[in-house]
């Protein structure tokens, strides 16, 4: 989980009290990140008009954030929550029509979208095009990092093991699927492990190396014999 600086206490902001603009931002992505709905209507319902005047600047990223795909997804929510707020319960749709249809706000989103669309492109066995999109979308995480980059990047190098696979790159596809399960045992995603452990089975076979293959196959058999013992 993702940490953030917060304040080193709690902070009263008063209504029409001389209210720091970054402070109140903090607090309304604070609450918008907890999931504190209560505390962020009393916010909105407190600050309304000085949370319209600043909403456009607190959307530019701050010098630290563009490299922390978490920190712009802590942004990006925060955004979204106070925007939807203002729009269902204070009747002002100003602030989420600036948001709407705007990408850049969530790159979450945007890979995720891109994911999904290259999973379309191999299901329908257009292998050469999902290949020159994953790509993009790994060269995408260049200098980012954060739990997002941790769990989507060996998911697209999965995927992108899987294409050179059905290229017949099997030497290519071995390498690509190393670099998924290496990625997935360093953050301790097990399904991702046992995933990767049998796609390298099947391109040792494909290459015609049954020994190392078996050698895959054995430990993909201990992992799932780890994860169905008794704690």
């Amino acid at each position: 989980m993702a940490c953030y600086h917060r304040q080193p206490g709690p902070v009263a902001l008063r209504r029409g009290s001389g209210v720091d603009p970054k402070t109140l931002k903090e607090l309304l992505f604070d609450a918008a990140a907890s999931g504190d709905e209560k505390k962020l209507g009393a916010l909105c319902q407190a600050h309304r008009q000085l949370i319209a005047e600043q909403f456009a600047s607190w959307r530019q990223l701050p010098p630290a954030v563009p490299g922390d795909a978490d920190a712009m997804q802590r942004q990006a929510q925060g955004l979204l929550a106070v925007a939807q707020y203002f729009a269902q319960h204070l009747g002002d749709r100003s602030l989420l029509d600036r948001l709407v249809g705007d990408p850049q706000d969530n790159p979450i989103l945007r890979w995720q979208k891109a994911l999904k669309h290259i999973d379309e492109l191999m299901q329908n066995r257009q292998h050469e095009l999902a290949l020159g999109e994953i790509e993009a979308l790994i060269r995408s995480f260049a200098g980012l990092r954060g739990n997002a980059v941790e769990r989507l990047l060996p998911v697209a190098y999965g995927r992108l093991g899987e294409c050179l696979f059905h290229l017949h790159k099997f030497q290519h596809a071995l390498v690509a699927t190393e670099q998924a399960l290496a990625l997935c045992e360093e953050i301790n995603d097990v399904e991702g492990v046992v995933t990767y452990l049998g796609n390298l089975v099947e391109i040792h076979r494909q290459r015609g190396d049954r020994m190392t293959a078996e050698r895959f196959a054995e430990r993909r058999a201990k992992v799932l014999t780890e994860i169905k013992r008794p704690n």
